[in-house]
């Protein structure tokens, strides 16, 4: 939908730009064509550098909106119930694996993230959040032989969910309003 509004504003600033060419070269030819070389040399230079201005800020744009997709994968899997909601009995390698294959996952994306924590200042956040990630990790880790207390300890876990998904929430905001 927006590629095809681009596109129709583009073919009627270009028709218009022709018509009005034609209807100066049409009123005065001799005064038209004529342009001395620093006009031209002007032009082009404008038309340069405001291509590359605009093309820099999309290319920026772009990167943001990645990272933004990036932080958007960690809410999910924070915001899954299986994250913060274990079952009181089941096989405990089953849900080991479960937990330390979610755990990876958002250590992949922590990893992501930091290769633009400085371009994008956002290094306190990421620490923040891989920090609460080891809070977690260490937690379920110390009772995985439990079942029973995990369970039961879903108020904790919920806890260090909803503290990733702020400071996500943040993160997202400061990339966007960052001036």
């Amino acid at each position: 939908m927006k590629n095809k509004a681009v596109k129709i504003t583009m073919i009627v600033i270009i028709v218009a730009i022709v018509v009005v060419a034609v209807y100066n070269g049409i009123r005065c030819p001799s005064s038209f064509f004529s342009a001395s070389l620093v006009q031209c040399l002007t032009l082009i230079v404008a038309i340069v550098f405001a291509f590359w201005a605009v093309q820099r800020k999309t290319d920026e744009r772009k990167i943001k909106e990645e990272i933004e997709r990036v932080v958007r994968k960690i809410q999910e899997i924070v915001d899954d119930t299986g994250f913060c909601s274990f079952p009181a009995e089941g096989n405990v390698d089953d849900i080991k694996q479960k937990t330390m294959m979610a755990v990876r996952r958002l250590k992949n994306f922590i990893n992501v993230l930091n290769e633009y924590n400085k371009k994008f200042d956002i290094k306190d956040e990421i620490t923040y959040i891989e920090g609460q990630l080891n809070e977690y990790n260490g937690f379920v880790s110390e009772h995985y032989n439990d079942l029973d207390y995990l369970s039961k300890s879903q108020n904790q876990l919920r806890r260090y969910s909803e503290n990733i998904n702020s400071k996500c929430d943040y993160i997202i905001v400061k990339l966007f309003t960052k001036l």
